[in-house]
């Protein structure tokens, strides 16, 4: 057994053994009690999972939650659809809750569970299993389900001969009966895979199975429950098509319109004001952002400032996917097909200067923060990025950046401005260039750029007719570099009116913009005659 396997099983007996803890029964129940209260339990779907799992159900229920497991449990045959965020329950709701409280109820005889791969499907489907092999609740109840016969990886049959099978999209799964039972509960969990939904064909390939081989599985007649959970990650998935059939459909994401309660607004805010950590205050700030704005977490096992660590520590473009539901992959005003590489010409040629742009944020301070400095040469109508700084940065880190900006333009014989925006040269940095030049012996020709700009969101916008066109390429040496990855991925979460990182766009509008205004400048005058005007005393 390899390694991997070992320490997977071993995690999996770990978790049965505290499953074993987490159910305790009393022995001491009188029968009758006992009867009755099972009758009780299998009413409720909800009151069923904090009963026998207590060790999911910690945090209440929200309504969402509710109407998923009543959406499912009260009809024999339908198709459900739920892309939610990131971790509201949906795998344990659909994948654990709901397949044993219909299994305890005689209304189970052969569930599917499929995903992206069969070990995927393994997984999640253990899950369940763990409960049928450990949970003292379900076991003291309704008796031992394993059939050591029967008791294989990837397909479980219990001792009452309800079967659970691990199905891999694509995988066939025909032949899927029970005895004579076809599937009537199938589950669609994580299918979507980001590979597959880069590409057109594979997602069709992909429906055309999901929609004839797995659906076609059901009976004509009698139950057939058909689930799919996933977020959405990409403009055309899986769960997207499911939702133009689906008899019911609902979205969460992490975040709802709604108040979040006066004490919790408040304790951000008092928080703020005294705290020096510049990560802690990013996360604070954006809490407070969303607070502002009208919106409160969806489910309220989870705090503002919870969510909105997530949010920060993962990124603007992979948290609108993970936890919005809005992947951005292409992007709404830049695409990926428009960031082009190419080898560039030597820096000798470029008949104007180039210029890098420096954006060093908003924040006045000297901890780290998301900055900008990026160099373009223009050369034969098309410009070019030939160095890239994006990410966070203290400004000391900054400095450096600027440094060994002109050390790698100075070693390629070219030459360059450095040009920043007026205001934060004089307010923030002016001492902090002076004091890195006496250290390093030469000062950078940093220079502020005294234009009265328009609306950012405007002018980055602005720049996508360039893009669009073809007329702007990366240096094929960058491509594997992070601050080249940034800064595209800025570009392609970029959407007017929305909060994302725009510094490494701004620096690109504004080193584009002095490559523009060199060559108005710089474009000779032509002086022509006259004509008489016989008109004229």
């Amino acid at each position: 057994m390899r390694v991997a396997d070992k320490d997977a099983l071993r995690r999996w007996e770990d978790f049965k053994i505290n499953i074993h803890r987490a159910t305790p029964v009393d022995l001491n129940e009188p029968p009758s009690d006992k009867a009755a209260r099972i009758a009780r339990l299998l009413r409720s779907p909800e009151e069923y999972g904090k009963y026998y799992l207590p060790h999911y159900c910690q945090s209440e229920f929200a309504e969402f939650h509710r109407e998923f497991m009543n959406s499912v449990t009260k009809k024999q045959r339908i198709y459900v659809v739920r892309k939610w965020s990131r971790a509201h329950a949906k795998s344990v709701i659909g994948g654990v809750l709901i397949p044993l409280f219909l299994m305890c109820k005689g209304e189970l005889k052969n569930m599917l569970l499929v995903s992206r791969t069969w070990d995927n499907a393994v997984e999640l489907l253990r899950a369940l299993v763990s409960e049928l092999e450990a949970n003292q609740r379900l076991i003291h109840d309704f008796g031992s389900f394993i059939s050591l016969d029967q008791w294989e990886t990837g397909r479980w049959v219990t001792s009452s001969g309800v079967s659970f099978r691990a199905v891999g999209a694509g995988q066939s799964p025909r032949g899927a009966r029970n005895q004579e039972a076809r599937p009537d509960y199938i589950l669609c969990d994580d299918l979507d895979d980001d590979e597959v939904s880069r590409n057109s064909k594979r997602v069709d390939q992909l429906w055309e199975w999901m929609t004839g081989a797995l659906y076609g599985c059901f009976d004509i007649t009698g139950a057939a429950r058909f689930v799919v959970i996933n977020n959405v990650i990409a403009k055309d998935c899986i769960v997207l098509r499911a939702c133009e059939v689906a008899d019911n459909v609902d979205q969460i994401d992490i975040l709802t319109k709604g108040n979040v309660p006066v004490a919790e607004r408040t304790a951000i805010e008092v928080e703020l004001r005294t705290c020096r950590d510049e990560q802690r205050r990013k996360v604070l700030e954006c809490a407070l952002g969303y607070i502002k704005t009208g919106y409160r977490p969806s489910w309220g096992r989870f705090t503002m400032v919870e969510v909105a660590y997530m949010i920060t520590k993962m990124g603007y473009r992979m948290s609108q996917r993970e936890y919005f539901n809005n992947p951005i992959s292409e992007g709404k005003v830049f695409k990926k097909a428009w960031m082009q590489f190419k080898k560039l010409p030597p820096f000798t040629s470029y008949p104007y200067p180039l210029v890098a742009y420096l954006d060093p944020g908003f924040k006045k301070t000297k901890t780290s923060d998301s900055k900008a400095l990026v160099l373009i040469g223009l050369h034969q109508s098309e410009f070019h990025i030939r160095k890239v700084f994006v990410g966070k940065a203290s400004v000391e880190e900054m400095i450096a950046w600027c440094y060994n900006m002109d050390t790698y333009v100075k070693e390629r014989k070219g030459a360059y401005k450095l040009r920043m925006e007026e205001v934060f040269l004089q307010s923030l940095l002016y001492k902090d260039f002076a004091e890195a030049a006496k250290k390093r012996k030469y000062p950078v020709p940093v220079t502020g750029d005294t234009r009265k700009k328009p609306d950012k969101d405007a002018r980055i916008e602005a720049l996508a007719g360039y893009f669009e066109r073809g007329q702007v390429f990366f240096d094929e040496s960058l491509k594997e570099e992070h601050h080249t990855k940034e800064l595209i991925e800025q570009f392609l979460a970029f959407e007017p009116g929305v909060r994302t990182l725009k510094d490494g766009p701004d620096a690109t509008e504004g080193a584009i913009f002095q490559l523009v205004e060199a060559v108005q400048l710089r474009a000779d005058v032509h002086v022509g005659t006259r004509k008489a005007n016989k008109h004229r005393i």
